[in-house]
Parts: structure tokens; sequence; C-alpha cells
């Protein structure tokens, strides 16, 4: 699998509350007034960029990070920006988003042209742009940490959810095969699920096979540990978005 195909099978498991890929790009108006807040985050984002670009080029022994993505300072409202905007337009359009840092081994870092290449044409720079390792699309938590809040916690109950449902199922319509001495472990712990008992859940899912009836309980089980797994590693998990064009 290519470093290309590794990050398309990774983006199928961003959910689409967060990054929808399949949506069309909107073209944006021009903006003619930043706000406070864009002016916030955006300082932000651009501290915490700065922080990992000294962070590897002082300390790192076998890569160097080089700035890639648009790096004006012009902000809506200041002279030139609506040229500027239209430009960055016309490159998402043809190449997506430049991620901020690009990150190279020492042995392809290209000192003529420094350590920011963001001014410079893409055309001009695609060769070794494709020497690049990594990527690097920085933001401060602070700014997407309320969205991903919002597209976890809504993860979260809609695994819940089928879990509670599955556990009713299997109740319900499979209570005789589980009435046997091989199966009646299973018993207190499906009647034990709730809302507060499924972060410590654990069980094995069974494989049984041997009828049609034994087939389907056995994919309810998975289905069912499936859902407790996604409802566990909720609080376990961070969103990183790493986003290439090469």
């Amino acid at each position: 699998m290519t470093y290309f195909e590794r990050i398309k099978e990774l983006t199928k498991a961003i959910p689409t509350t967060l990054v929808d890929f399949n949506t069309d790009r909107t073209p944006a108006r021009i903006p003619t007034q930043a706000s406070s807040n864009f002016i916030t985050n955006k300082q932000q984002g651009d501290w915490a960029e700065g922080l990992i670009f000294k962070a590897i080029n002082q300390a790192s022994q076998n890569f160097i990070a080089v700035r890639y993505g648009k790096s004006d300072d012009l902000i809506a409202g200041d002279e030139g920006f609506a040229d500027f905007f239209q430009e960055f337009q016309n490159e998402l359009d043809k190449i997506g988003k430049r991620p901020d840092l690009l990150i190279f081994h020492k042995s392809d870092f290209n000192a003529k042209l420094g350590y920011d290449i963001s001014k410079l044409p893409h055309d001009s720079i695609t060769e070794y742009v494709k020497k690049a390792v990594a990527g690097f699309e920085i933001r401060s938590s602070a700014f997407l940490i309320e969205r991903y809040e919002e597209a976890m916690n809504q993860r979260t109950r809609e695994n819940l959810d089928i879990a509670l449902r599955v556990r009713d199922n299997i109740l319900a319509d499979y209570s005789k095969l589980l009435d046997h001495p091989n199966r009646k472990k299973y018993i207190p712990i499906l009647r034990s699920i709730d809302a507060e008992t499924i972060q410590a859940l654990s069980f094995n899912a069974p494989g049984w096979y041997a009828n049609e009836r034994l087939s389907e309980l056995s994919g309810l089980f998975k289905k069912l540990k499936n859902a407790v797994k996604e409802v566990q590693e909720r609080d376990g998990k961070r969103a990183v978005v790493v986003l290439c064009d090469f």
C-alpha cells in the first residue's frame, strides 16, 4: 500500500460530521472584515505552527521541517487581501490545501530553497515536495476542540444505542439458545449492560456456527462487541488530521 493509498484509507475513518471528503468545495466569498475570533484563532494557529517548526528543527537529528502552507499575515480589510484570497482559492481548486509544514529527511533538504517555500509556485517545486515524508496541518487545540467533542459525543451515543438494542434483541429472541450450560455465562453479562457499566464491560465474542440460529447469534455478539469497543475507546481517541497533496 502506497503512502497516498494509506492516507485515503485513514480519511474513511474520519466521521462525516467532522469532515465530509465527498462534499464539493463551496467557493468562499471574499471577506471584508476579520472578526476578533478569527484573529485570535489565527494567532493561536501561528503560535502552534511556530512551536512545532522550531521543535523539529532544533531537536531532530534526522528530519527538517519546511514551511509550505500560505503564511501571509494579510487579513480581511488589509490592502492586497482580495488578490491574496483569490489566489488561495485558485490553489485550493488546483491542488487542495497546502500542509503548513513539510517534513524532509535531512539528506533530501534543499538548502537553496531554505526553510520557507510557502511563496513559491506549486509547479516549480512539485518534484521537491514529493520527497517529503509527511505534511503537518497544524491548528491550536482550541480551534477544533468543540467541533471534535460534538462529533465524538454523537458517535458515542450512536454506538451506545446500538449496543443496547443488540442486547435487547439477543435477550428477547435468543434466550432459549443461551439457556445451555456452555452459553449461560453470557446471560448475566447481557443483563448488566447499561450506559454506566458499558465502560467496564469485557467479554469475548463467541463463534457458534453449528446451525443458522447460532450463527446469527454469534453475529449479534460481534456487533455488540464492536459497539462496546467504540464507546470505550471514545475517551482515548484524539483527532489528528494530516492533509497532504503529494
